[in-house]
C-alpha cells in the first residue's frame, strides 16, 4: 500500500510537470506547468488544483498560507485548513495527526498508540473496543485485541466512496450521516432512515438496558433510533437548530445547547422543561471579528484594525501589522508588556532579510540575549560578545553563561572564563583552565577547590603521558585518585628501566611507588586495608634500596671506570647480597654474577681473599660472559695469594662491639643491624633503640632535653666566690652496655624513662616519620661525626657526605627530593644541631 501511494504521489507530480518545490511541515508543496498539488511526506496526494502554468510556490512561517506565483503575472494566497478529525469514547480520545495517521491516548493512563493507514484519514469514530477510520475509498475497523491494553488489530474493511458528514460506530455497525440520511453498513442488518432535517449531532447511548443512537437535527428534534428493530422516535423538540447534547447518568434528563448557546434540559419521560441557561453572550463580537478577518483578507488594514480594537482584540491588529511588517503601524496598537515582543519580531525579520547586525541589536534591545549570542557567535563576532558580557549585571547569571557558552562555541575561552569569573563560578573556571590547558592556573583553582582535583590532574596526566613526561604523568594520576592508573604507568616505567639497565631510575620508580602506598595508607580507615599498604611501601621500599644499591655495583662491573672507593663498591654489593639472597629468585634485572664478581674484586683489594674465593666458587656454578672470562680467571690466580680476611672488611659492631663476619648486616652476638650512609655506603656509628609502649613520643623528646649534666656550680664558703666541681662522669650508667642483649634477639634497645633522660640530646637522632609509620630512634656513639637525615625517604647521611652532593646536586641521591629550596636553604632537619636536643 506505501508503494502504491508513493507511486500515486509520483504520478501526480509528473503530470504536473513540476518546476518548483517545497515544504510545509508535514506537507511537500509542488507546483508546475498544470497546476499544484501538496502531498505528504509519504506521498499521499492531500489537495490538488489544475490552475496553469505556476512557476513558484511559497509558504508562510507562521501560518497554513501558501503564495503562487503565475506565468500571467498573477500572485495568489491561500489558506490551508484541515478540520479537526477526532472521535472520544470515555477515556479514550482518537484523532488524526500528519493527515495520515491515527493517535489514540489513553487520557488517564497517558499511553498512546498509533495508527499508520497510509492515506489521508478523512473520519474517525471510536465506540467501546472498535475503531473505525474512513478513508478516501474505504472504511478500515480496528477492534481492542486485549481488554486492558491499547492494542489494535484490524477486523474488516469495507469498501466505501462516499463523501458523509459524520462517521458513527457502534458495537456491530457503522452509521454514515448523509445531510439528512442515515445509514447503516457492515453489521447483519443494513439498513436506512430518513429524517425531517439535516442531522447535526449523533450520540450512541444505552436506552432501557438497549442500545440506540439519538439524533439531533437543524430543526430542534431530537430522534432516537433502536437499531434493533430499525424503527424511529421524536424524544424532544426545541425551536432552534441543535448543536449537541447529553443525557444524564440516570438517562432520564437531557441537555441540549441550541446554535444561541442556549442550554435546555428536559426531563425525557414528560418532556417537561426543567431549566433554560445562557451560555454565551459574544454573538455580535464574534460577528464583528469575523468582518475584520475579511477586511484583513481583502486588503483593508486599517478598518480591521480598527474593529479588532473596538472589540477589546487589540492584539490582533498587533499581529496582523507584525506580520505585514509594518512595524511602524503596530506601534499604535501594542501595549507596555508587548514591545519588546514586537523588537524580536523587527530582529527576527532584520536576519530573515540578512541584516544579522541590525538583528543581534534588536534582539539586545529586547532582552532577547540568547537570540543575539547565538547571531554574534554565528558571525564570529567577539567584541561585542565580550562587550555584552561584561555591560551583564552579576546578577543576570542566566545571560552571563548563555555569552560565554558562545564564546566557547567560536573557542575564545579567555573571554569566557572572565564571565564565569564574574560568576564566581569556580567549577566552570576550572573547566576552561583544562581546555585552555593553562595547568598553573587549573592547579591554583584546584588548592581552592580541591573536590575539581580529578577533572583537572587527569587531563593533566593524560597529555604528560602522550608527550612521554611519564613520570609527571603518575604524579597526575596519583594527585587525581587513580592510583591503579599512577601504578599502571610507573610498572611499565620499571620494566622499561630494567630491560634498558637504567637501574638507578628503576629505584626511583620504585621509591615512587612506596611514597604512593604511604600517602595512601594516610587516607583509609579500615585497618586491614591500611597494613596492606604499608607492606606495599616496605617492599617497594626495599625494591628502590635494591635497584640503587646494584646501580654502583653494575657500572663498576660494566664500565671501564669507576669513580667509587672500593669500600663504597664492597659495601653496596653486600647490600644487594643481603635483601636478595633469601630469595628463591632475584629480582628482575639484578645479577648475581655481578654482585658475586664485585665483592671477589674489592674484597681482594681490601685484603679479603678468603671472601674473594668465596665469591669466586659460587661465579664457577654461575655462566661467565666470555668478555670477561680471562678477567676472572686472573682474579682467581690472584685470590690465592692470601688465607684470611683483613678487619677491615668485618666491621665493628657499635652495639656489643664485636665483629660481623664480611658477609654480614646483622651481627650474629647481638642481633644489631648495620646502617650506612646512602652516598658512600659507609657503616654508621648508630644504635636502634625504642621506648616502652607507656611512653609517648613526644614525652620521650622532653625526657632526652632534660638536664642530668653532671656540671653543676656550687656556691663556696668564701665570699664573693663560686667553685665549679665536675663530677665523675664515669659514674654516669651507660644504659646501652647494661642491657641484656643476649635474651633481646631482634637486636634493638628498649628504654623506659630513666634511661630516656640519662641519654645526651646531642648523641641522640629521632626520625619523625609519616603516619602511620612509626617513630626511629637511634644513638650515635660518635656524636663527633655528625649525621643527617632526608626528611622525605628518611635515608641516614654523614654531614660531609651530604654536602659533597649538595654542592653538585641539591638533591637527595636516593628519593630525588629537593634539599635546598630557591633561597639556598636547607629545609633538612640537622639532628645534632636541632635545637630541640641543644643544652642552655
Amino acid at each position: 500500500m506505501r508503494i502504491k501511494q508513493l507511486l500515486l504521489g509520483e504520478l501526480f507530480i509528473d503530470r504536473l510537470m513540476p518546476v518548483c518545490l517545497n515544504r510545509l511541515g508535514e506537507l511537500i508543496l509542488v507546483c508546475g506547468v498544470k497546476g499544484w498539488i501538496i502531498t505528504t511526506l509519504e506521498g499521499v496526494p492531500v489537495l490538488k488544483n489544475s490552475q496553469q502554468w505556476v512557476w513558484s510556490i511559497e509558504h508562510c512561517d507562521n501560518t497554513n498560507t501558501i503564495a503562487l506565483g503565475c506565468l500571467d503575472g498573477t500572485l495568489w494566497c491561500y489558506q490551508i485548513v484541515f478540520n479537526k478529525v477526532h472521535g472520544l469514547y470515555h477515556e479514550k480520545y482518537a484523532y488524526r495527526e500528519n493527515l495520515t495517521d491515527v493517535i489514540i491516548h489513553h487520557l488517564t493512563s497517558g499511553t498512546k498508540v498509533k495508527i499508520k493507514c497510509h492515506d489521508k484519514v478523512q473520519k474517525i469514530a471510536i465506540y467501546k473496543h472498535r475503531l473505525a477510520v474512513q478513508l478516501p475509498e474505504r472504511i478500515v475497523i480496528y477492534e481492542q485485541s486485549d481488554t486492558d491494553g491499547m492494542l489494535y488489530r484490524v477486523k474488516e474493511k469495507i469498501p466505501q466512496k462516499a463523501e458523509c458528514s459524520l462517521l458513527v460506530a457502534t458495537s456491530s455497525a457503522l452509521l454514515l450521516c448523509q445531510d439528512a440520511k442515515l445509514v447503516m453498513i457492515g453489521g447483519k442488518n443494513l439498513a436506512s432512515w430518513n429524517v425531517p432535517a439535516s442531522i447535526r449531532y449523533v450520540k450512541v447511548t444505552t436506552v432501557q438496558n438497549k442500545e440506540a443512537l439519538l439524533l439531533g437535527l437543524a430543526n430542534g428534534e431530537i430522534w432516537k433510533v433502536d437499531l434493533d428493530e430499525a424503527s424511529m422516535e421524536v424524544l424532544v423538540t426545541i425551536e432552534s437548530a441543535i448543536r449537541c447534547f447529553d443525557l444524564s447518568s440516570s438517562k432520564s434528563m437531557i441537555a441540549i445547547v441550541d446554535e444561541s448557546c442556549c442550554c435546555h434540559v428536559y426531563m425525557i419521560a414528560t418532556q417537561q422543561l426543567l431549566f433554560t441557561e445562557m451560555l454565551n453572550q459574544g454573538d455580535n463580537a464574534s460577528k464583528a471579528l469575523s468582518v475584520a478577518e475579511v477586511y484583513a483578507y481583502r486588503g483593508k488594514f486599517i478598518d480591521a484594525a480598527r474593529l479588532y480594537r473596538s472589540n477589546g482584540q487589540s492584539h490582533r491588529a498587533l499581529t496582523m501589522y507584525t506580520d505585514l511588517r509594518l512595524f511602524h503601524k503596530a506601534q499604535e496598537y501594542m501595549d507596555s508588556e508587548d514591545v519588546s515582543d514586537l523588537i524580536k519580531k523587527r530582529a527576527e525579520w532584520a536576519q530573515h532579510i540578512n541584516e544579522p547586525r541590525v538583528a543581534a541589536e534588536m534582539f539586545l534591545a529586547a532582552g532577547d540575549i540568547k537570540s543575539a549570542a547565538n547571531i554574534m557567535a554565528q558571525n564570529g563576532w567577539v567584541d561585542m560578545l565580550v562587550e555584552t558580557g561584561r555591560n551583564l549585571d552579576k546578577g543576570a547569571s542566566d545571560n552571563l553563561y548563555v555569552v560565554a557558552q558562545a564564546l566557547i562555541s567560536i573557542g575564545h575561552l579567555e573571554s569566557a572564563t572572565e564571565l564565569y569569573q564574574k560568576l564566581g563560578d569556580q567549577h566552570a573556571m576550572v573547566k576552561m583552565a583544562v581546555k585552555m590547558e593553562n595547568w598553573e592556573q587549573a592547579f591554583q583553582l584546584v588548592k581552592q577547590n580541591p573536590e575539581y582535583k580529578e577533572e583537572v590532574y587527569i587531563p593533566y596526566a593524560q597529555q604528560m603521558a602522550r608527550d612521554n613526561h611519564f613520570i609527571e604523568a603518575h604524579k597526575a594520576y596519583h594527585m587525581g585518585g587513580q592510583t591503579e592508573s599512577a601504578a599502571r604507568v610507573l610498572g611499565v616505567l620499571i620494566q622499561n628501566a630494567i630491560a634498558e639497565e637504567r637501574f638507578n631510575d628503576a629505584a626511583y620508580l620504585h621509591w615512587l611507588l612506596a611514597s604512593q602506598s604511604l600517602e595512601i595508607s594516610q587516607t583509609v580507615d579500615d585497618i586491614d586495608q591500611q597494613q596492606n599498604w604499608i607492606e606495599s611501601y616496605n617492599e617497594n621500599e626495599k625494591y628502590a634500596t635494591i635497584y640503587f644499591t646494584f646501580h654502583i655495583v653494575h657500572q663498576s662491573i660494566h664500565e671501564v671506570f669507576s669513580v667509587c672507593q672500593p669500600e663504597t663498591l664492597f659495601n653496596a654489593a653486600k647490600i644487594v647480597l643481603s635483601l636478595v639472597e633469601n630469595n628463591v629468585h632475584p629480582p628482575k634485572g639484578i645479577s648475581l654474577f655481578s654482585v658475586y664478581l664485585c665483592l671477589a674484586k674489592q674484597g681482594r683489594l681490601l685484603g679479603a681473599n678468603k671472601l674473594a674465593r668465596q665469591m669466586l666458587d659460587k661465579i664457577q656454578n654461575l655462566k661467565v660472559p666470555f668478555k670477561i672470562q680471562e678477567n676472572v680467571e686472573v682474579l682467581t690466580l690472584l685470590s690465592r695469594a692470601g688465607l684470611n680476611d683483613s678487619n677491615e672488611v668485618t666491621p665493628l659492631c657499635y652495639r656489643c662491639s664485636h665483629h660481623f663476619t664480611p658477609l654480614s648486616t646483622v651481627c650474629n652476638y647481638c642481633g644489631h643491624n648495620l646502617y650506612h650512609s646512602f652516598l658512600t655506603f659507609e657503616i654508621l656509628p648508630l644504635v636502634a633503640f625504642t621506648i616502652e609502649d607507656d611512653i609517648t613520643v613526644e614525652e620521650a623528646l622532653q625526657l632526652i632535653e632534660s638536664d642530668v649534666s653532671s656540671l653543676e656550680a656550687r656556691p663556696n664558703d668564701q665570699e664573693n666566690s663560686q667553685i665549679l666541681r665536675i663530677e665523675n662522669l664515669s659514674n654516669l650508667k651507660d644504659v646501652f652496655s647494661n642491657k641484656s642483649f643476649e635474651d633481646d634477639k631482634n637486636g634493638k634497645v628498649v628504654c623506659n624513662r630513666e634511661d630516656l633522660k640519662i641519654l645526651q640530646p646531642l648523641s641522640v637522632i629521632v626520625i619523625n616519620r609519616r603516619k602511620p609509620l612509626e617513630t626511629l630512634f637511634f644513638r650515635n656513639v660518635m656524636p663527633d661525626l655528625h649525621i643527617q637525615y632526608c626528611p622525605h625517604c628518611y635515608k641516614l647521611f654523614y654531614v660531609d657526605d651530604l654536602e659533597s652532593q649538595l654542592i653538585s646536586k641539591a638533591l637527595c641521591s636516593f628519593c630525588r627530593s629537593q634539599l635546598i629550596d630557591g633561597n639556598g636553604t636547607e629545609p633538612l632537619k640537622s639532628i645534632i644541631s636541632s635545637s630541640s636536643f641543644s643544652l642552655e
